[in-house]
């Protein structure tokens, strides 16, 4: 639409709001335990707590959520929380996501 403009930004400020932390370690890790506690239940997706329900909780998005829990954020804080087992799942898991 060329009667909207754009408002320059600073690379100072788009790098500190790109970079900042909205939740803490701990809310980080409670995230974390929520999918971690479902799935060794072994609750079916349908029943799961959705990333929308947690993203309302600590006022971040459901994708941040998932980031969490898929360990693209915050996983050297959440990999203390794994077995052994579900650390080389996780780890495989992210090996196949990226191209060699």
């Amino acid at each position: 639409n060329s009667s909207m403009r754009r408002v320059p930004v600073s690379d100072a400020c788009y790098r500190a709001c790109k970079t900042k932390t909205k939740i803490t370690e701990r809310q980080a890790l409670e995230i974390f335990e929520v999918r971690l506690r479902e799935n060794r239940m072994g609750m079916s997706n349908r029943n799961k707590t959705s990333s929308r329900v947690l993203s309302k909780l600590y006022d971040i998005t459901d994708k941040a959520v998932r980031d969490i829990w898929n360990g693209r954020t915050w996983q050297r804080e959440t990999s203390q929380l794994l077995t052994s087992a579900e650390a080389a799942t996780r780890f495989d898991r992210n090996a196949r996501r990226r191209p060699e």
